[in-house]
């Protein structure tokens, strides 16, 4: 019985036939496919048939979609690296955005995920996704810590390159009272770009605060750097000034050294009352064990330490002074 001989598939590597229509090129919707998926980023140029095509059809990037199906998260990976390609249409990219933007929504988790991460990448390369500002937000009360974790860490890279992220403040302030603490983290930092940028996060400075006392020291960093970043720009922090006072104490140092700083900024504009709390506390920090600690292991931190309490005592007596003679 003559063997039956498998008929040789083209490559889909090869620059000579990008002019063929999709459909009559590839033998199999299968082969197509099967490459597709398993390309990496950074192999995707060596599918020079689809760039081509897309280059000249970018309205081929729907056939695409539904060649490659709803059923792999790996074509998150192919869009990308449509996206990402420099030969790609400026239509074809519009469109590739709106896929992902409807996978943000999958039922499917990795999709959802894959979806995220694809955004995350994009807005590292400095690309205006600003209409996916809502889509990425919403994602902050997904059902799946990594999930949040990533919409929090995309809406964190927007913020630092200077994209207004004001509508996503909220979700953000909601988002630092999960139960994950990366979550939490990367939620504060988010809101740390973002204030440096120039918006008004004085909604969330209540549960920033309440995140100085959280057990991850990581969280707490990022809460009491956040906090410093907002009353250099002029936000109002001292309902924190309990929680700030508290960190005072704590066994790492440069927490101690951010809580002083943003004490500091809160003694300009602080009431009476708020004053003499800081007042109280300041004398008992000097007379601390820490204090004294810093000042045999590290004479830069002791002086930094000293020098930003004189100040701040220097400050509370000008300003009680003052209080006390518009009283009389």
């Amino acid at each position: 019985m003559q063997r039956t001989r498998k008929p040789k598939y083209p490559e889909i590597t090869s620059r000579d036939r990008v002019r063929e229509p999709l459909a009559e090129y590839f033998i199999t919707k299968d082969q197509l496919r099967e490459r597709l998926i398993s390309a990496e980023p950074h192999e995707f140029d060596e599918v020079s048939s689809i760039v081509g095509l897309l280059r000249k059809t970018p309205d081929k990037i729907y056939e695409i979609g539904k060649l490659l199906g709803d059923d792999d998260p790996r074509v998150i990976n192919t869009m990308y690296s449509i996206f990402s390609t420099a030969a790609t249409h400026a239509e074809c990219r519009a469109q590739v955005l709106y896929f992902l933007l409807q996978k943000l929504k999958d039922k499917n988790f990795k999709f959802r995920l894959n979806a995220l991460s694809a955004f995350c990448h994009i807005v590292r390369n400095k690309v205006n996704i600003m209409p996916a500002i809502p889509e990425i937000t919403d994602r902050l009360r997904d059902s799946y810590p990594e999930i949040k974790r990533v919409a929090a860490q995309t809406l964190g890279i927007m913020a630092e390159s200077r994209v207004n992220i004001s509508i996503a403040v909220p979700s953000l302030t909601k988002a630092l009272e999960d139960d994950n603490g990366g979550v939490r983290e990367l939620a504060i930092l988010a809101l740390y770009y973002a204030v440096r940028a120039g918006t008004d996060i004085s909604i969330a400075i209540d549960n920033i605060a309440k995140n100085l006392e959280h057990h991850d020291k990581s969280v707490r960093h990022q809460a009491v750097s956040a906090l410093c970043e907002a009353s250099k720009r002029g936000i109002d922090v001292s309902k924190a000034t309990s929680n700030l006072v508290k960190l005072l104490s704590d066994s790492e140092g440069q927490l101690v050294s951010a809580s002083i700083s943003t004490l500091l900024n809160v003694v300009q504009t602080a009431d009476v009352n708020t004053l003499e709390i800081i007042t109280k506390e300041i004398v008992e920090f000097v007379g601390s064990d820490w204090y004294h600690s810093q000042g045999e292991r590290n004479t830069d931190s002791y002086v930094r330490a000293f020098d930003a309490v004189a100040t701040i005592m220097s400050v509370v007596g000008l300003r009680m002074n003052k209080e006390e003679r518009e009283v009389a």
